[in-house]
């Protein structure tokens, strides 16, 4: 039941983010690399921050999660036994930053009041089950890609239920 970016509607996250795009090359890009960018651009926003009051019914809304399980912060408090969907969520900040922006990424959601310190330390350990990749960083991780994230910690806080 992993999350796959590519199957995302682009417009849909495009919308959910309210980032201005370019539309020639974007979209070049995303038909042949999904949400990988070539190169770095002025258009991505790498700010992480809560989602939108919007932003959050709508992820919500397309992951069919309630939005009553994410009712208050931490969002995730513990780590669900469903280690493939903890996985999927962690290969797929690795794949976005490597293990470096992945970890960083962790420590910003855990800074936001996403998740508490002990899941950070969880998915720290669950880290050794990822393949190994260099990375940009935090840096290489766009408003699009904190939003997933925040769809993937929608998802494993209702495991955790």
């Amino acid at each position: 039941m992993g999350l796959d970016p590519n199957e995302y509607d682009v417009e849909e996250l495009r919308s959910i983010t309210d980032a201005e795009f370019p539309e020639a090359g974007f979209e070049r890009r995303v038909k042949e690399y999904g949400f990988l960018w070539t190169e770095p651009s002025e258009f991505r926003a790498v700010g992480v921050e809560d989602p939108t009051p919007e932003q959050r019914r709508r992820l919500m809304e397309l992951e069919g999660v309630d939005p009553a399980a994410l009712s208050s912060k931490p969002y995730l408090e513990s780590v669900p036994d469903d280690g493939d969907a903890v996985l999927d969520w962690l290969e797929f900040l690795v794949t976005t930053g490597g293990n470096e922006g992945a970890l960083e990424a962790l420590e910003r959601y855990r800074n936001l009041g996403w998740l508490t310190e002990d899941v950070e330390s969880d998915l720290r350990g669950y880290m050794l089950g990822v393949g190994r990749e260099d990375g940009d960083g935090l840096d290489a991780f766009d408003t699009a890609d904190h939003l997933l994230s925040f769809a993937y910690l929608a998802r494993l806080a209702t495991l955790t239920e």
